[in-house]
């Protein structure tokens, strides 16, 4: 019943008890597919942005579910062809991208609670109460774990071997923050930074050589990458926080909560300069944000307590639209928006997950699940993976595969999307057109050097007139197109 349930974002979940490791492996299948589009981390990547390239379902149906034993508050990762999710019945799981079924399942001392896995270098790392696990992504294995302080609502970052993640020691009157950056391959602390002033509940960001994240007092930091030395740090004064950053174009987005005579009241969304943390712009929504932020097509999407998802403008935080989820009384939006092909999708503690328009906040679909859906989707592969406290996993879509004409009719059309320097985009789709009239003839060995072709000149101009994402997107989608014409 929901009024045995607490928001699992103002629990505070300490576990005493101390029970044996055990396993639960099924082999992984010969046949498993590598994940076209991953989702390797919390919010998707390194800069937080929860935005994929992947395809995404237009409807609602389900491509599978999988329950497990209890609560689920973490957000899943998606990658070569395997779900990553922790659950409140005190296991770590690995599904079937594709079906559903268990690959394995570790049972560990304590429950999983907004910790979510990061896949990194055949590895899966996740905090668990007070400490990190580094598993063997296809065995489930333990690696190694390291006691870091009270963890579990900080997702980990991984990079060039470095673990990033956040902890919290002490009390509730004398709480100091801890950022460390961790050997993945050992779990060795590389270099630790301590905030004598809050606790650090949030998901570390990383980009540009920086470290971003926030304590639960008001302060957002930027650390030196390889030193863990402060490049900036800016007091943003709106009560606590526990929204983590994205980071896009120059701008750290961030939420935070105000509080009134000790209760959560409202929220703002800043936006910070990336280099110096000047706030460049701050927007009120109605309730509190315990949501992160994904940056997409322009816009920052954060879901709010006022039971409203909220698109603002990147650039001057202008309301652009605003969603309200569920009927009276209002219920809270904790989840973290999900951004790909043109849709938002995320969950609410009304019970559903929500499919909207990124451009007008028009509703697609919606899925009723049996509880509050506080876990955050990750889209991969055309398919919508998120956890329920109704103890549920749920994949939404997943499309067929498109044939290699229309890959690569697809590609042209995205290519046109990205106001590429003339020159650039007008080679890069006469190469497409190329490869589309050799599949039309049948002949696909020339499709296929046509490809490699096209993937050799994407490389020769990454950096000068393509981003490096740029640059690794249309190789992913040209290689994704030869495996198609393989079959």
């Amino acid at each position: 019943m929901k009024s045995e349930v607490v928001s699992g974002i103002m629990l505070t979940l300490l576990l005493i008890s101390m029970l044996t490791l055990t396993f639960e492996i099924r082999p992984v299948k010969a046949d498993d597919s590598n994940t076209r589009y991953p989702w390797t981390m919390f919010r998707h990547d390194l800069r937080h942005t929860g935005f994929s390239f992947s395809p995404a379902p237009d409807t609602s149906d389900l491509l599978w579910t999988f329950e497990t034993g209890d609560r689920i508050v973490s957000s899943p990762a998606v990658v070569n062809g395997k779900v990553f999710i922790g659950s409140m019945d005190k296991k770590i799981y690995a599904i079937d991208q594709f079906d559903g079924t268990l690959i394995w399942s570790v049972s560990l001392d304590h429950f999983v609670f907004f910790g979510s896995p990061a896949a990194y270098d055949n590895k899966v790392f996740i905090t668990v109460f007070d400490e990190i696990f580094a598993f063997d992504e296809n065995t489930g294995d333990i690696i190694w774990s390291r006691v870091l302080g009270i963890a579990d609502q900080s997702s980990p970052a991984v990079v060039d071997g470095i673990v990033f993640v956040c902890s919290v020691s002490g009390t509730d009157g004398g709480q100091t923050g801890n950022i460390f950056a961790l050997d993945a391959t050992t779990g060795s602390v590389i270099w630790r930074y301590l905030d004598e002033t809050g606790g650090v509940r949030s998901s570390p960001a990383v980009a540009d050589g920086m470290v971003f994240l926030q304590d639960s007092f008001g302060k957002v930091f930027a650390l030196n990458q390889s030193t863990g030395e402060p490049i900036w740090i800016n007091e943003i004064g709106h009560g606590t926080i526990i929204s983590s950053p994205a980071v896009s174009g120059g701008r750290v987005f961030i939420g935070s909560t105000v509080f009134v005579s000790g209760n959560p009241s409202e929220g703002f969304l800043y936006a910070l300069d990336e280099y110096t943390g000047s706030i460049l712009w701050q927007s009120p929504t109605e309730g509190p944000i315990y949501s992160s932020p994904a940056v997409a097509y322009g816009n920052v999407f954060v879901g709010s307590y006022d039971g409203k998802i909220y698109a603002f403008n990147e650039i001057n935080g202008n309301i652009v639209w605003t969603f309200q989820t569920g009927p009276e009384p209002k219920l809270g939006v904790a989840s973290s928006p999900a951004v790909a092909d043109g849709k938002v999708f995320v969950g609410s503690e009304d019970y559903n997950v929500y499919a909207l328009d990124a451009v007008t906040g028009t509703k697609i679909w919606s899925y009723a699940t049996e509880h509050w859906v506080d876990s955050s989707p990750a889209v991969a592969d055309g398919a919508v993976y998120v956890g329920s406290l109704d103890s549920t996993v749920y994949a939404f879509g997943g499309p067929r595969p498109p044939s290699p004409v229309e890959a690569t009719q697809e590609l042209i059309e995205t290519i046109e999307t990205w106001n590429l320097l003339e020159g650039t985009e007008i080679s890069l789709k006469a190469k497409l057109k190329v490869v589309i009239h050799m599949l039309d003839l049948g002949k696909e060995d020339g499709a296929i050097r046509k490809l490699t072709a096209f993937i050799n000149r994407v490389e020769m101009l990454r950096e000068k007139t393509l981003t490096n994402e740029q640059a690794d997107y249309l190789i992913a989608e040209a290689q994704r197109i030869i495996d198609l014409i393989n079959g």
